[in-house]
């Protein structure tokens, strides 16, 4: 995957980066030191350039509306939205 601008593909890409991508909900943040929880960012530090809209409500509605009550914590969801595969159409 190819980010907004080449510091932030390295940071995404190393292993000491600071910031966590996630594909599932194309969303970029910080990680707290909780080891969970993320602050989601809106805009890249180095470029300036706005990041994209995070697609974590639209995942959560799709899943919700084919009947998975919580789907964030199951299992059996559809392998494709496991991944960017369900909105990278």
């Amino acid at each position: 995957m190819k980010h907004c601008c080449e510091q932030m593909n390295e940071n995404i890409k190393s292993e000491d980066g600071i910031l966590h991508y996630s594909d599932v909900f194309n969303e970029y943040g910080i990680p707290y030191s909780d080891g969970v929880s993320i602050m989601k960012m809106e805009f890249c530090p180095w470029c300036g350039k706005r990041l994209p809209q995070s697609m974590r409500e639209k995942w959560f509605e799709e899943l919700e509306a084919l009947g998975y009550e919580e789907p964030l914590f199951d299992e059996n969801i559809p392998e494709e939205y496991k991944s960017d595969k369900w909105w990278n159409k």
